[in-house]
């Protein structure tokens, strides 16, 4: 076998020049700082998923607390990140944790979008600004709801070292990029394997793009990279394959199932029922097609009146051009009428749907989209301003957009946008629980449910968002859901809930206490009330 050099068929460019350490740090950390607030301000601790992420996580380092928990004790296909960052569920309490988290996950994003940036546009400043850019959409709505910056979560810091991957695969430092890339699928299999897909292809692309995309191209920043040797290309292999394992690992295990049937079902169930918003593209708004519509469009104008690019910007847009391909299979896939299992073949086709061939599309087009226009921004403003104007005006673009983006409202229902009213009785009522019932209480709520397992900190029998992603998991959670749905049906028909009533739902449930907002009338004294919430212990049969 030959161990003579090899063509890897990526562009190379250098970093930018002439950015010390320092500067670089300093730039990372203003970003950072940037993305951090940004969290905050567009998602309230606890954010829509980290009561999830973050209560599995303190029940991975802690199987006693809140035991019996269907969702918890579920399979965990992001174990790594419960393994990394669960500890600190124990030593702090959820919300700093949270915190710690967010901070962290912000510094690396930040550091993974400017080195991609400084590779594709040259220059900090431009990146930067195509951040804020990238804040504005991520504020005004997604195609697949994929977002980057919000809550403590995997796919975060999936993101995070997909960029350094796609850095450092630029430079043709394939070590540092194949360690990064493996440590992006451990933390979000998913996300991770989509990237490493979709970068092969992108590959691919330029092969066979390359020569009629060279006209627009700017030279390499340095002279032609060293062609990359096998036994660097084995070396890479080995050292992605080291670092993706762990979470490959957990991601299997939670593929097992008791049987085809059962997994068939487990299948619609994730695809067409709980998570359609997010796989099954026939759902997704006519707002949202409308929006990515839009932005390919002026992704393709600003495009064609850029008066260069760099190489690396030329292999970012191949990228981005594989994550839409990859989508448009999935659109291929999911089309036909509905509901989805009565497609022909549908039990290959929602196999396909849950493995999100969406979200890495969604994630890329916004991105590609955003430094294209700043460099088009750049551009325009080099050759219509003085050096001595574009800071000025640079500086307040920049704050207008931003102002936008964290005056625009935030799409998801949490508790901080009810009125204050009712997040103190909230509050007060989880207090109540978490002070008054047994660890092994069983909660259900009846309406609203602001994050009741994080502020109780004791089990819940079913809440409709938390999903499990193992096959006899999501069955059970199906099953919980109809018992809960059939039992409200029955008990309204004559219009009040009985104190018998509630009694035959503990024993088929388990469910202990009922937190209600808005539900009766009950003819039943509750073991605690406020104006907004009320708590009914359900009485043993007799």
């Amino acid at each position: 076998m030959s161990t003579g050099p090899l063509n890897t068929e990526v562009p190379s460019v250098a970093p930018a020049a002439g950015v010390s350490i320092v500067g670089r740090l300093f730039a990372i950390t203003v970003l950072a700082t940037l993305f951090f607030g940004f969290s905050l301000a567009r998602s309230s601790i606890p954010g829509v998923n980290e009561s999830h992420y973050l209560c599995k996580a303190r029940h991975f380092w802690q199987p006693e607390w809140c035991r019996g928990d269907l969702f918890l004790e579920s399979a965990n296909p992001h174990g790594v990140f419960y393994v990394v960052f669960g500890w600190l569920t124990t030593k702090l309490s959820l919300a700093h944790a949270a915190l710690v988290i967010r901070a962290g996950q912000s510094l690396l994003v930040a550091w993974g979008w400017l080195a991609l940036g400084r590779r594709c546009l040259g220059d900090t400043r431009q990146a930067i600004m195509a951040a804020v850019l990238f804040l504005l959409l991520q504020a005004t709505g997604t195609w697949s709801g994929e977002w980057l910056i919000g809550g403590a979560e995997s796919k975060v810091w999936a993101y995070g070292f997909l960029f350094l991957a796609a850095a450092w695969g630029l430079d043709r430092r394939w070590l540092l990029a194949a360690v990064s890339g493996g440590l992006a699928v451990s933390m979000h299999p998913v996300v991770g394997c989509w990237g490493v897909v979709i970068a092969i292809l992108a590959g691919v692309l330029h092969r066979a793009t390359r020569s009629s995309a060279a006209d627009h191209e700017l030279p390499s920043a340095s002279s032609p990279a060293p062609r990359t040797t096998l036994p660097v290309i084995l070396l890479a292999l080995g050292l992605f394959a080291l670092a993706s394992t762990p979470g490959m690992i957990f991601a299997i295990r939670s593929l097992a199932s008791p049987g085809p049937e059962v997994a068939s079902e487990a299948d619609y169930l994730q695809v067409g029922v709980r998570l359609s918003h997010h796989l099954d593209p026939l759902t997704f708004s006519v707002r949202a097609w409308r929006d990515y519509v839009l932005l390919l469009m002026v992704f393709l104008l600003v495009r064609t009146r850029l008066i260069s690019r760099a190489p690396a910007q030329a292999w970012l847009e191949r990228w981005m051009v594989a994550a839409v391909l990859i989508a448009l299979a999935g659109v291929a896939i999911a089309w036909g009428p509905r509901p989805l299992n009565q497609l022909p073949w549908w039990q290959l086709r929602v196999k396909l749907l849950k493995l999100y061939p969406f979200r890495l599309a969604d994630m890329l087009v916004p991105i590609t989209v955003v430094f294209t226009v700043s460099a088009g921004l750049w551009q325009w403003m080099s050759q219509r301003l003085t050096a001595g104007q574009r800071p000025a005006i640079l500086t307040a673009v920049v704050g207008v957009l931003l102002w936008i983006a964290f005056r625009v409202p935030g799409l998801d229902k949490t508790l901080d946008q009810q009125p204050v009213a009712v997040q103190k009785d909230w509050m007060s009522a989880c207090e109540w629980l978490r002070n008054h019932t047994p660890q092994d209480a069983v909660l259900y709520a009846t309406n609203d449910n602001w994050s009741l397992r994080w502020y109780a900190e004791r089990p819940e029998y079913f809440h409709f968002k938390d999903c499990p992603q193992d096959a006899a998991s999501i069955v059970e959670w199906n099953r919980r859901n109809w018992v809960i749905y059939n039992w409200k049906l029955k008990v309204f028909a004559d219009g009040v809930v009985t104190q018998q009533e509630l009694s035959q739902l503990r024993a088929e449930t388990g469910i202990t206490h009922l937190v209600c907002g808005r539900f009766g009338p009950v003819k039943m004294e509750p073991v605690f009330r406020t104006s907004n919430i009320v708590i009914y212990q359900l009485p043993v049969s007799e």
